[in-house]
């Protein structure tokens, strides 16, 4: 897949990956919805759901590190900056002749898959689900994955 239909692709899931509404009650559901996305791909990750500028959830599987946890903020900020995925942010950076932190004159934020906003169906962008500990397309994948599952499961109910 080029990096054209990735953008494209990932500015999709933006689109229909939203909350009708988004209250405290999902945030505990969300964040086990990711523990077993990363059980399920027999993976280790450390995991941040941020509603507006506060961490509500926080966990790191067996195997990570303080590293993650400070990988998460970087994510986290490009995220609470350009309101898009920092996932997003990275592939549109693959298409520029700069970095990141050149074109926007940044020292300590990198745009890396992982980071998704909690968007609501107007628009609104509440917070962020993060996670690391994979390659970058490796932690949005998984983040996606679950917002999916979780979103589904939601519906049913």
């Amino acid at each position: 897949m080029s990096i054209e239909d990735l953008i494209q692709q990932t500015q999709q899931e933006e689109h229909t990956l939203r909350f009708k509404r988004f209250t405290h009650d999902d945030i505990f559901p969300l964040g086990l919805t990711l523990i077993q996305e990363a059980q399920k791909n027999n993976v280790s990750i450390a995991i941040d759901i941020t509603v507006n500028g506060t961490s509500m959830f926080h966990y790191k599987m067996p195997g990570t590190t303080r590293i993650n946890g400070e990988w998460i903020e970087r994510k986290k900020r490009v995220v609470d900056y350009h309101l898009h995925s920092s996932y997003f942010m990275q592939l549109r950076t693959a298409c520029s002749e700069m970095t990141y932190n050149e074109e926007h004159r940044l020292d300590s934020s990198f745009a890396f898959g992982g980071s998704f906003p909690i968007i609501l169906d107007g628009g609104l962008i509440v917070g962020m689900i993060t996670i690391s500990g994979l390659t970058p397309e490796e932690d949005h994948t998984i983040v996606v994955n679950a917002l999916r599952t979780y979103l589904n499961e939601r519906e049913v109910l």
